[in-house]
């Protein structure tokens, strides 16, 4: 009997232990850690060791006409280090050679906000001027386009003059007339 009672006390344990469980509250789904590495965003900490390696690259790639590379080099250097006005200084001087004029300018006023009495601080304020000069557009008004006494709005001046002008006088593009 007693070998009865131990047996049953057993196997209703063993039934509670069975319970379904339920499931969890939290019914998001999370997603599976992203397996190649060069798809993940890039998390950028402050790290200026790195920025000061990217800066350096920057400028070998720069001296070598490398200008996309030197563009790359230099915004990793702002990422990683937002303080370092050297590299907004490069940025800005690697986007002026890629003739990306307003890059230019954020990246020279930048420089300018980090360092206003550094070593290049007026030469720099100078091309910010430039810049600001060249972004704004020559035929903004129709007073402002031509003259009044000169060819009417309707037809502007004259394409032959103005390819006269740029190619010098008798020729076109690849010595034609």
């Amino acid at each position: 009997m007693r070998r009865v009672s131990l047996l049953a006390l057993f196997m209703a344990a063993g039934l509670c232990a069975q319970e379904p469980k339920k499931p969890a509250e939290n019914t998001q789904e999370q997603q599976p850690p992203e397996e190649d590495e060069s798809l993940k965003p890039k998390e950028y900490s402050f790290n200026p060791l790195q920025a000061e390696h990217d800066v350096q690259i920057g400028n070998f790639y720069f001296k070598k006409v490398n200008y996309k590379a030197a563009f790359n080099r230099f915004r990793e250097a702002t990422r990683w280090n937002p303080t370092n006005a050297e590299a907004f200084l490069r940025l800005g001087d690697t986007e002026e050679k890629l003739k990306d004029k307003p890059g230019a300018q954020q990246a020279y006023a930048k420089y300018l906000e980090l360092a206003p009495d550094g070593k290049e601080a007026d030469a720099i304020k100078k091309k910010v001027a430039v810049c600001v000069s060249d972004s704004v557009p020559v035929f903004s008004s129709p007073s402002i386009a031509w003259p009044r006494r000169g060819p009417s709005l309707e037809t502007g001046p004259r394409i032959e003059s103005c390819v006269r002008c740029f190619w010098g006088p008798r020729s076109g593009p690849g010595g034609l007339e």
